[in-house]
Order: structure tokens, then C-alpha cells, then sequence
């Protein structure tokens, strides 16, 4: 039995691209200043000879700066290569900034040279800072399985209700691709139905009634509705007396009860699949709900050894 789980609410998707939009703010800007004053070292007809020579500094080593920050602006463009790009220009601005702070004179402005502080190293050292940081924190997260994906990266089966009794299956290698496969297939669906952003995983196509399309759902993509479409209902226990002897129902304080007669009932009771009210199934003892709650009905089976299985009669509900 698996956990349902709910794909991020409206408000989420829309702080998310806020936060993309931020990002790339950040990123474009220091990678078009950076890229061009770069270019223009390289240039040996220029005034940044004369300023890095004033600076106490080699030729060479502005040619060098000019190559890192040439590469790095591009670097911060490629998903792999972004965080680090950005650490490296940031230690250059950190460097900048410390040679206009110790070298209080002139620097480039429209091609000539001005006066100019130390101002527009500290921003950009601080800009790509965060796309630095934020780059590869995504780094770390995609080498982790995503939302409802599989550890291996494998495909997996995902059930999304839909109103009126039906649903939406997709195979895919996470819950988010799948998601956005379902909303897709919605046209499919009689007029009028919509498709819930709760969402079952790796469920028995045996329970769905959909045992013809075993095959079907071996391949990536939208293999229900695929012509009629039919009622779906779920059912944890085939009868109470089963119920009872494979599930536990897991409190908030973490402690693991038997199940009452009533609870038992509950979960051998056949609930349409859109149903708020059907029993809340956890796939995992530590798993929470999207409310972050983490009570709910669990296989014996995954409750760990340490935890006592305390008599129903106890129970809060």
C-alpha cells in the first residue's frame, strides 16, 4: 500500500518561478558585465593595460583574468558548470574589489577612465555568491531521486483520480513529469471531468480494474484513458479481520496503535478514488502529509522493531 501524496499547490508553483526569474536576474547580469570586460581585456588596444600596470599587476595576469571571466560568464550558463563559474567569478570580484579599496584612483567607466569605488565588485560578489550557493544546492538535489521518483531512476506508475469516478494513469520517472502528463490528458476525460493533484503511486493495476493495460504501463507516457473510461474505487483490506491484522494506525505523538473495530471497518470499506474521506494510507513510518502531519494507517510490516504496538482501546479517534 502507498502513501498518497499531493503535487505542489498553485501557491508554491508561483513563488518557484519567482525564484527562477530572481535567479536568472542574478545570473544574467554579472555574466553580460563580466563577459564584455573580459572581452575587452583581451584587447591589446585598450586602457585596462594601463590600469592593471598602475595597479602593480603584469600583463599576463590581465590577460588571464580577461580568459577566466570570458569562460565563467559562459560557464554560468551551463547547469553543470554554473555553480562553479559563479564561485570563480566571485573570487575575482573578490579580488577586484580588494585592489580598488587598497588602489583608490581610477577605473573604466563608458571607456574612460573615472573615479569609481569599490561598489560594483561588492554587488556582483554578492550576485554571484547567491547563483553560486543556489546553483549548487540544485546540484545536490538533482543527484537525488525527485518527488515520487525511484531511487534507480526507473519509471514508475502513478494514478491521478479525476472526477466523477475516474483517473488519469502515467508512467513516468517522477511525480512532477507525470503531473503535467496527466494535465494533458485531461481532453481525454468526458467534458466537464478534472483531474486531482492527489496522486497514487505504484498501485496495483488489479485494484484499478485496469489489469489489460499491465503491458500498456510498462512504457513512458499516458496509458489511461485509452477509450472507455471507468469508475475507479480503493480499497486497503479485502475484510476487517485482515485490516486489522496488517495495519496499525501510527498517532501524531509517533505511537503505534491496533486498530479498533470501527478502523478496521474503514479500511475494507471500497472508497471512490476522489473521496477525501478514504483512509490515509502511509507508505513509511517517518512519511508526513503534505500538512506535515504524521499520523495515519501503516502496514505492520513498516513500523520498526522499537516501536510497541499498544491495544486499540487507547485509540484517540
Amino acid at each position: 500500500m502507498v502513501m498518497p501524496t499531493r503535487i505542489p499547490t498553485t501557491r508554491s508553483t508561483r513563488w518557484h518561478r519567482a525564484g527562477t526569474v530572481a535567479l536568472w536576474t542574478a545570473t544574467v547580469i554579472p555574466a553580460l558585465s563580466l563577459g564584455l570586460a573580459g572581452v575587452a581585456k583581451l584587447s591589446t588596444h585598450g586602457e585596462w593595460d594601463r590600469l592593471f600596470v598602475s595597479w602593480g599587476y603584469p600583463i599576463w595576469f590581465m590577460f588571464l583574468i580577461g580568459v577566466v571571466e570570458v569562460l565563467g560568464a559562459a560557464g554560468l550558463f551551463v547547469r553543470r558548470t554554473a555553480w562553479l563559474s559563479a564561485y570563480l567569478l566571485a573570487a575575482v570580484m573578490l579580488g577586484a574589489f580588494a585592489t580598488l579599496a587598497t588602489h583608490p584612483g581610477t577605473h573604466l567607466l563608458r571607456g574612460r577612465q573615472a573615479p569609481m569605488g569599490s561598489t560594483t565588485p561588492a554587488v556582483m560578489f554578492v550576485l554571484l555568491t547567491i547563483v553560486g550557493t543556489v546553483r549548487w544546492r540544485q546540484r545536490r538535489v538533482q543527484a537525488r531521486p525527485r518527488q515520487g521518483a525511484s531511487a534507480d531512476g526507473s519509471l514508475r506508475r502513478y494514478w491521478f483520480p479525476a472526477s466523477q469516478g475516474q483517473g488519469v494513469g502515467v508512467t513516468a520517472p517522477d511525480a512532477g513529469t507525470a503531473w503535467f502528463a496527466a494535465k494533458a490528458a485531461v481532453h481525454r476525460l468526458p467534458p466537464g471531468a478534472t483531474v486531482s493533484r492527489r496522486y497514487v503511486e505504484d498501485v496495483g493495476l488489479g485494484t484499478l480494474g485496469l489489469a489489460d493495460f499491465e503491458a500498456a504501463s510498462k512504457q513512458p507516457g499516458v496509458w489511461f484513458p485509452a477509450g472507455t473510461v471507468r469508475p475507479v474505487h480503493l480499497q486497503a483490506a479485502p475484510t476487517p479481520e485482515i485490516a486489522r491484522a496488517t495495519f496499525v494506525r501510527v498517532d501524531e505523538d509517533g505511537s503505534a496503535h491496533a486498530l479498533t473495530a470501527a478502523e478496521a471497518e474503514c479500511l475494507a470499506t471500497s472508497f471512490d478514488a476522489t473521496d477525501g474521506a478514504r483512509p490515509a494510507i502511509k507508505r513509511h513510518y517517518d512519511s508526513r502529509w503534505p500538512s506535515g502531519r504524521l499520523e495515519g494507517f501503516l502496514p505492520r510490516s513498516e513500523l520498526p522493531a522499537h516501536i510497541p504496538i499498544q491495544p486499540g482501546a487507547s485509540s484517540k479517534t
